[in-house]
């Protein structure tokens, strides 16, 4: 039925009934809503999709069968991943009553990774049993090759849909056996499919750093018949790339831990497994978090980086309590201070996980949390007692980036304040700190400002008259000592007279006026009639 709209004939909506309610099936469950596996229908799903393939191949390896995987990119957007472990199963599963082709590439929640450890595979990166079959249903087309247990198998689909079933030959080549996919993601899936090589590096060289001794080749297509190769491989893992980052230039040398601890999330859960290798270095030059589990990178981090904090500040916050290293006035440590001088890199492993989501950004787990905050926490104490002279340095630095941090915090403070000041803005001007009145005087001799700022107390209006003694002896000598500049100060607190002297110090040009303002006649009217000596600077 149709409603007449000036001329515009529009399709009435249905009625919301029963008949409304409708369930996506078979492919369309990605096709329509590949968000959901993927995180995205842009670019960012289309990338998880390979790296979903990347993954069953990666965890083969990682188990000892094959130590090798080829990823290769074609102009056209298709990909292909081939590794050389056992191939997976496609024949017949009696259990199941169906081939597993049908299984693995068919049906979502179907694999052979549901054991925790117990069965397959110790420690996998695909846990759900959805990468595959969900790659296959967001492409244009897939090819599978299989070879295992002297056939090879291949598979051909088309939009979701298997084309000719499968395909079965004996093939007696002793020791070749593994899985070769290509496939080309559907541009009717997602939005764009022009995945970048730097992707692929950047993707497969984390790979490597994490899956000691596995080869990886990325093979990227120039022309019709010309490759670009590229191959990655670190004999010691994440021990050799933390080495690789900090170069000769670290003021401390590369270590490396590594344990093994069984817990649980909840009291009423099975225990599992968990296998943590650390690898850290300090240096002013070169800074770097990353976190990995499963060998999935963790972008977000989640438990790894909940521990990295805690341990880290609580124990270098410990030492340097410990060795009466705070000054009298000195702030607490935190973790900012920390990350400004640390090259930290974990890869941890687990029979269980709890990831935020398929796109595994971030894990959860509670246990994990709490055993790497316990195990960081005493190897950074081990190490700062067996190495002090290391560890005086670390806490030196830790210090010092404290201590630039709260001045940079205390100027941005100021300037804030000030800024909001010219403009007009009301700004409530809280009493400051000892470390804010000591940076405030420090600005004000390093500018030469001082004569501004007693000459702005003194014009004011209901200032204490001892207030006003100092500045008129302050602006006299041109020259206070510190603690009458701080007794000062303190009653400049009281009078909230600040937003005279930040107008002194912006007229003068040492510090930036916000873009947004355009500095006028009328501001430098302001300055003159607060600062009427103010051409003399």
């Amino acid at each position: 039925m149709y409603t007449d709209y000036g001329g515009v004939a529009l399709a009435k909506k249905q009625e919301y009934g029963n008949e409304s309610i409708k369930s996506l099936k078979g492919a369309d469950r990605v096709r329509k809503r590949p968000a959901v596996i993927f995180g995205s229908d842009g670019i960012e799903g289309c990338e998880h999709s390979i790296f979903e393939i990347m993954s069953n191949s990666i965890d083969e390896a990682r188990e000892g069968y094959g130590k090798k995987i080829i990823i290769t990119r074609y102009n056209d957007g298709s990909v292909e991943v081939q590794d050389f472990g056992r191939g997976i199963p496609v024949d017949y599963n009696k259990n199941e009553e169906k081939f597993n082709w049908e299984l693995l590439f068919c049906e979502l929640y179907a694999g052979g990774k549901y054991d925790n450890g117990k069965d397959n595979y110790e420690f996998s990166l695909g846990l759900n049993g959805l990468g595959l079959c969900a790659t296959q249903y967001a492409s244009e087309y897939m090819d599978a090759e299989v070879k295992t247990g002297g056939f090879k198998y291949t598979l051909h689909f088309e939009h979701g849909e298997n084309i000719g079933g499968l395909t079965k030959e004996p093939y007696g080549k002793r020791g070749d056996t593994g899985t070769k996919i290509k496939w080309k993601p559907d541009l009717k899936v997602f939005t764009d499919i022009n995945v970048p090589a730097e992707y692929f590096i950047e993707t497969i060289k984390r790979q490597a750093i994490v899956n000691d001794g596995i080869t990886f080749i990325f093979k990227n297509q120039l022309t019709a018949t010309q490759f670009e190769t590229t191959e990655f491989c670190y004999e010691n893992g994440i021990k050799d790339y933390v080495a690789e980052i900090a170069g000769e230039d670290a003021f401390t040398t590369p270590q490396y831990w590594e344990c093994e601890r069984v817990g649980r999330d909840r009291d009423d859960l099975d225990d599992y497994k968990l296998k943590i290798k650390a690898a850290l270095c300090f240096s002013l030059k070169r800074q770097l978090k990353e976190y990995y589990h499963n060998s999935s990178f963790l972008e977000h981090g989640g438990a790894p980086e909940k521990a990295f904090r805690s341990a880290f500040v609580s124990q270098i916050n410990a030492y340097l309590k410990q060795n009466n290293k705070f000054n009298k006035n000195d702030s607490q440590i935190n973790v900012q201070d920390v990350e400004e001088c640390v090259i930290f890199v974990v890869s941890s492993f687990s029979t269980q996980t709890s990831y935020e989501n398929q796109t595994k950004k971030a894990i959860t787990n509670k246990f994990i949390q709490e055993a790497m905050t316990d195990f960081f926490r005493k190897q950074l104490e081990v190490y700062f007692i067996e190495n002090k002279m290391d560890a005086d340095k670390i806490s030196n630095q830790v210090l010092i980036n404290m201590r630039a941090r709260i001045k940079a915090e205390i100027q941005e403070k100021l300037l804030e304040a000030l800024s909001a000041s010219l403009k007009g803005e009301s700004v409530e001007w809280e009493p400051l700190s000892q470390e804010e009145l000591s940076e405030l005087y420090n600005l004000a001799q390093i500018h030469q400002i001082l004569p501004l700022v007693y000459e702005a107390v003194y014009k004011s209006q209901g200032v204490n008259p001892q207030v006003k003694a100092i500045s008129m002896r302050a602006a006299m000598t041109q020259a206070l000592s510190t603690r009458d500049f701080l007794q000062l100060v303190k009653k400049m607190n009281e009078a909230k007279l600040y937003p005279l002297v930040v107008k002194g110090i912006i007229a003068r040009n040492l510090y930036p006026i916000p873009d947004e303002r355009v500095s006028g006649d009328e501001d430098l009217l302001v300055t003159k009639e607060l600062f009427p000596t103010y051409h003399q600077f």
